[in-house]
C-alpha cells in the first residue's frame, strides 16, 4: 500500500467518523430541538423521524460490529506475543520491538491491522520485512469475534441450547435492553476460543504447548464458575450432591465442570490414539516435501548466482575502491555467528501435535456432551480438511487448528445438535 493509498484510507476513516458523529449526536439534538420549537409539526415529520431512526439503527449496528472485530484483532495482537514468547521461555511483559533492529515499536506500529498496512509490511525504522502472519492472525480472530457476536449475541441466543432465545434481536436491542446472562455466555465462549486460538498458533510452528497456558485456562474456567455461573449452560443436578443436607452453593456446578474436564481429557486421549498419529505423519511428510522443494529452489538460485559470478565484473574506480564495512564486518572473527547455526536456530522444534489440552478446556467451558460432539466434528474435519492449505512452509491441518474450527462449528450449531440429541 503506497503513501497515496494510505492517505486516501486515512481521509476515508476521518470522513466516516465525522458522519457517525453527525448522525448519532448532532442530528438527534437538532431534530429534538426542531420538534420542541415547532408548535404544529407537518405531517411529513413522522416519515422523516422514522427514516432518521432506521438510519441510526443501522449505524449503531455497524459500529457494534466494528467494535467486536477490533476487539478480536486486539486480542490476536496479544496472542501473537504469547504464542511467540512463551514456548521460547521468554516473558510476555515488556514492549514489542523489531526483531531485526531491536527498535521499540510505537502505538501506531502496534495497532492491529492498521499498523501492518500503514508500514506496508515493513519495519518503520530499518524497512526489514515483517511477516504477514501478524496481519492474518488479527484478521482471522477479529472475524471470529464478529461471527460469534452476530450468531449468538445479536440473534438473541438462537444458537444456544436450553436457554430460550430473546424476543428482540440486533445489536441495538443489546445496547438498550441488555440481557446480562447472554452477555456472560458469549464472554465465556470467546474466552475459550482465545485459549484454543493460542494453542493453534503454537501448534503451527510445531512447538509443544506450555502447561502454564493450560493451567491459566483451567484457573479462568473454574473462577468463572464461581463468579459468573450463568455463563455455563450445563448446571446439572447430581443426585449425590443434592442429597447433602447443607447448601453448598456452586458445588454442584464445580462438580459438573470437573466431570466436563475429565470427559474432555478422555476424548482428547482417544483422538490422539485414533487420529493424532496419522495426522502428524501426514503433516510431517507434507512439511518435508515443502522443505525439499524450497531446497531445490535455493539450489537453483545458488547456481544462478555462481553463473553470474563467473561473468567479468567491471573494475571499480578510484572513488569507489574504498570498502564500506558492514555491521557484521565490524565484528571480530570470533564473534561472527556461523551461517549454519543461524539456519538451525531458526527452525522450530518439531514435536507431535496433540488434542489433549484443548479438549480439556472444551469440556471445562462447554460440558461433557459438547466435548463428545466436538470430537465428532474433528473426525469429520480430518477427512474433509485439505492438507495443502498452508501458511508459509507449514500445513494448517494440525490438531489444534482442527479443534479451533470444530469448536466454532459446534458453537454455531449447538442448539440444533442438542435438539437432534433429544
Amino acid at each position: 500500500m503506497g503513501q497515496s493509498h494510505w492517505r486516501a484510507l486515512k481521509h476515508a476513516a476521518w470522513l466516516i467518523a465525522t458522519l457517525a458523529i453527525l448522525l448519532l449526536i448532532v442530528l438527534p439534538l437538532a431534530t429534538s430541538l426542531w420538534v420542541q420549537l415547532m408548535p404544529n409539526p407537518p405531517a411529513s415529520m413522522s416519515n422523516y423521524l422514522r427514516w432518521i431512526e432506521s438510519l441510526q439503527r443501522y449505524s449503531l449496528s455497524l459500529i457494534a460490529g466494528g467494535y467486536f472485530f477490533l476487539l478480536g484483532s486486539c486480542f490476536a495482537s496479544f496472542l501473537n506475543v504469547v504464542a511467540w514468547r512463551v514456548p521460547r521461555g521468554r516473558s510476555i511483559l515488556g514492549h514489542s520491538s523489531c526483531p531485526h533492529c531491536n527498535r521499540r515499536l510505537g502505538f501506531r506500529d502496534n495497532f492491529p491491522i492498521i499498523g501492518w498496512l500503514r508500514n506496508q509490511g515493513q519495519c518503520s525504522s530499518c524497512q526489514s520485512p515483517i511477516s504477514p502472519r501478524y496481519l492474518i492472525v488479527e484478521v482471522v480472530l477479529g472475524s471470529v469475534f464478529l461471527l460469534v457476536a452476530l450468531a449468538t449475541l445479536a440473534s438473541g441466543g438462537i444458537t444456544l441450547p436450553i436457554r430460550p432465545p430473546n424476543e428482540g434481536t440486533g445489536f441495538v436491542r443489546v445496547l438498550f435492553d441488555p440481557k446480562w446472562d447472554l452477555i456472560q455466555i458469549v464472554a465465556g465462549q470467546l474466552c475459550l476460543l482465545l485459549f484454543l486460538y493460542t494453542f493453534a498458533l503454537i501448534d503451527l510452528e510445531r512447538f509443544s504447548i506450555p502447561r502454564s497456558i493450560l493451567m491459566t485456562g483451567i484457573f479462568v474456567g473454574l473462577g468463572c464458575s464461581l463468579v459468573a455461573p450463568v455463563m455455563f449452560l450445563f448446571d446439572y443436578k447430581w443426585p449425590m450432591v443434592s442429597r447433602w443436607p447443607m447448601d453448598w452453593g456452586s458445588l454442584n456446578l464445580i462438580f459438573t465442570v470437573s466431570i466436563g474436564m475429565l470427559a474432555g481429557g478422555i476424548c482428547g486421549k482417544l483422538l490422539n490414539r485414533l487420529l493424532s498419529g496419522r495426522l502428524n505423519r501426514a503433516v510431517g511428510r507434507f512439511d518435508r516435501e515443502v522443505v525439499e522443494s524450497d531446497d531445490v529452489e535455493t539450489e537453483v538460485e545458488q547456481k544462478n548466482q555462481e553463473q553470474s559470478a563467473v561473468q567479468p565484473v567491471p573494475q571499480p574506480t578510484l572513488s569507489q575502491s574504498h570498502h564500506q564495512p558492514s555491521a557484521v564486518d565490524s565484528l571480530p572473527m570470533d564473534d561472527q555467528p556461523p551461517t549454519s547455526l543461524l539456519a538451525d536456530s531458526a527452525l522450530p522444534k518439531r514435536v507431535p501435535s496433540s488434542f489433549y489440552y484443548g479438549m480439556v478446556l472444551c469440556g471445562l467451558f462447554l460440558g461433557w456432551q459438547s466435548a463428545i460432539i466436538i470430537s465428532a466434528w474433528i473426525a469429520l474435519l480430518v477427512i474433509l480438511w485439505p492438507l495443502k492449505i498452508r501458511v508459509g512452509q507449514y500445513s494448517l491441518k494440525t490438531c489444534n487448528s482442527l479443534l479451533f474450527v470444530a469448536c466454532i462449528i459446534h458453537l454455531m450449531t449447538w442448539r440444533w445438535m442438542d435438539l437432534l440429541g433429544n
